[in-house]
């Protein structure tokens, strides 16, 4: 490695940082939506990360590698035969950039806030009503999730 380890501070804007890196290494005990896995594969990058929820998810056929979660070894081979085959580093990248042309943030988040929506109380549970909108929650009927959320024309709260 001639470049080494680079550790920078939280960025706005990470396209750049991601397009400058060789691989991009996810050790995570837990995620939930990980968008920084899917901007690393937007933007070409191969994922070496943890084999938990959210990344077995995110992380697609060829994309990169995903191992036992605190499995050191597995990792640092995981990440070194990315370094060591560049050719292998660029098809996944290639088959990243691919994989996430077919998600679609906007929806996924309407889909979680009409499920977080069902659990806290959307089928009458601790006097909360029916979700008002059409759909399954706040952001089906283009309506502000956080306005929603905040009483703002969502109904007996």
């Amino acid at each position: 490695m001639q470049g080494g380890l680079r550790l920078v501070p939280p960025v706005e804007d990470p396209r750049r940082w991601l397009a400058a890196a060789d691989v991009v290494v996810m050790p995570s005990r837990w995620e939930g939506l990980p968008l920084t896995a899917l901007e690393a594969l937007a933007t070409g990058r191969p994922l070496v990360g943890s084999a938990v929820p959210g990344l077995v998810e995110a992380a697609g056929p060829g994309t990169g590698a995903l191992v036992p979660p605190e499995d050191v070894p597995a990792l640092a081979a995981a990440v070194a035969a990315r370094l060591l085959d560049p050719a292998l580093a660029a098809a996944e990248g290639r088959a990243g950039t691919a994989w996430v042309e077919d998600f679609d943030a906007d929806g996924t988040f309407a889909l979680l806030a009409g499920v977080t929506w069902g659990l806290v109380g959307g089928d009458g549970v601790a006097g909360v009503g029916a979700w008002p909108g059409p759909g399954p929650g706040p952001a089906a009927d283009g309506a502000d999730p956080v306005a929603v959320l905040d009483g703002e024309g969502a109904g007996p709260v």
